[in-house]
């Protein structure tokens, strides 16, 4: 029983950092008229191990891709708000694309937005990455 407890305790309080927005944020929504993509210019360094050629360094650039269409603040936690994609983001290392949840975060403060996140499983947490000129292509602001 104790241990349903602590599984129930520690379920609320991963989603506790979200909630629907309450405040006012930047825009209520905004319009992205084209998919929009971005090659992060930071290599991701890995390595491997083969039998036949011993170990090699690989460099991945990391790409990630938002569809376009309306994006709508919907939750929002002490950094910032999301604003979920229409569809989803798709993010390949070069190699593996994956497709996820994910959209817009407008972090609070700043005039545009420049980060996006993608998630996995429930809730709009998850990783949030930069997105430099993504305002670039960002029409029909909604106050």
């Amino acid at each position: 029983m104790r241990g349903f407890l602590l599984i129930g305790l520690f379920t609320v309080a991963g989603c506790a950092t979200h909630s629907p927005v309450i405040t006012r944020p930047p825009a209520t929504s905004f319009t992205l008229r084209e998919k929009h993509q971005y090659t992060d210019p930071k290599p991701l360094t890995g390595g491997a191990y083969t039998p036949m050629t011993g170990y090699y360094t690989v460099q991945n650039y990391m790409t990630y891709t938002l569809p376009a269409g309306v994006y709508t603040a919907t939750f929002e936690d002490t950094g910032g708000y999301y604003y979920p994609a229409p569809g989803k983001v798709k993010v390949s290392n070069g190699f593996i694309p994956v497709i996820l949840s994910g959209g817009v975060y407008w972090r609070r403060g700043v005039d545009q937005p420049d980060r996006i996140y993608t998630r996995y499983g429930y809730g709009p947490g998850g990783a949030i990455y930069e997105m430099p000129h993504l305002f670039e292509q960002i029409r029909d602001l909604t106050p």
